[in-house]
């Protein structure tokens, strides 16, 4: 047939046309080809390249609407968008990035997730064109701006942008730590500050943040926020209990007992006994513990995160104590 796609010895080069025969993701052309036709379901390439048109003359036109209503279930227009994506200058890409994390923040609000289908996708070309560095000072005003609104996108903006394949070195990965942790300690202050920040579809928000989702799981790490975070934790606890005492069980569980089974469904599939572990617990709390274990031992409600955690805290406040589980006051 004398396709490219299936001559073996073809020698392929950096100028391969978007569009070419040889691609197969997230559009297999060829198969386009074969059918001489494409299913009326079927998004065309050339919505995608005038919505990118649109956007880049005159920031109109349903491009942003789209990637914002990309999802897991239906994300074959973010797919082919940034199969495109090329179409976009360095800084498009960031002017697209943050005002997709604005319209994220606004909708979602606490839920707010680093992981939407779209942002992925900007994550992904961003880290492939920028130079490293270039953008240290947007991308921390980013996460920064995000710690009043949502842990879990501040937690996960972090983890992705600043990772492995992130857009900056250590030293600015660094310095944005630090930017972090300095307004969570200014605008997180009571148990209302930090109810309003949480997500109870991800109670673990506030290990990742301490331990930077697992980075630095050290003792240090946890004894850094005792001036600052039991007394919000308790508070909140004992205000929200649904919402907080999920949280606490998860951030005193060990290392073990936050295993769970692949899949998203509730309540999850826990692969371990549960277990505290209780050199952390020290290090963050000290001579609040009690406080904070008896939260977990007088849990009344059916949350399974929480649930899991009664017994652990009840064994231990008995060696402690030699007695009952003290009531919260």
């Amino acid at each position: 047939m004398d396709i490219e796609q299936l001559t073996k010895d073809t020698i392929r080069t950096g100028s391969d046309s978007p569009q070419g025969v040889q691609v197969s993701e997230p559009v297999d052309y060829f198969r386009r080809i074969v059918a001489e036709e494409l299913s009326p379901s079927e998004l065309r390439d050339q919505a995608v390249l005038r919505d990118i048109d649109l956007w880049k003359a005159a920031r109109t036109g349903p491009l942003l609407d789209r990637l914002f209503q990309s999802s897991e279930a239906d994300d074959e227009y973010a797919r082919v968008w940034e199969h495109f994506s090329d179409r976009h200058t360095d800084p498009e890409l960031i002017e697209l990035t943050e005002t997709l994390v604005a319209r994220i923040k606004e909708h979602d609000g606490s839920a707010a997730a680093a992981d939407h289908r779209a942002l992925i996708g900007l994550w992904r070309r961003c880290n492939r064109r920028l130079r490293q560095n270039e953008y240290a000072d947007w991308l921390r005003a980013l996460i920064v701006g995000a710690v009043p609104v949502s842990l879990h996108l501040a937690n996960g903006l972090f983890y992705y942008w600043t990772g492995q394949y992130g857009i900056v070195g250590d030293d600015a990965k660094a310095t944005i730590r630090r930017s972090i942790v300095d307004t969570v300690r200014a605008t997180i202050r009571t148990g209302d500050d930090l109810a309003r920040v949480l997500s109870s579809e991800h109670p673990y928000l506030i290990g990742r943040l301490i331990t930077q989702t697992g980075a630095d799981p050290s003792l240090a790490a946890f004894e850094a926020w005792r001036g600052h975070l039991p007394p919000l934790l308790i508070d909140g606890a004992k205000k929200y209990p649904e919402l907080l005492i999920p949280e606490l069980a998860n951030l005193a569980g060990d290392e073990q007992s936050g295993i769970v089974a692949a899949g998203r469904e509730y309540p999850p599939k826990f692969i371990n006994r549960y277990g505290i572990d209780r050199a952390r617990m020290t290090a963050l709390f000290g001579d609040r513990l009690d406080e904070a274990l008896a939260l977990l031992a007088n849990y009344g409600g059916d949350n399974a995160y929480a649930v899991r955690a009664i017994e652990a805290a009840r064994t231990w406040i008995d060696e402690r104590r030699g007695g009952a589980p003290p009531t919260v006051t």
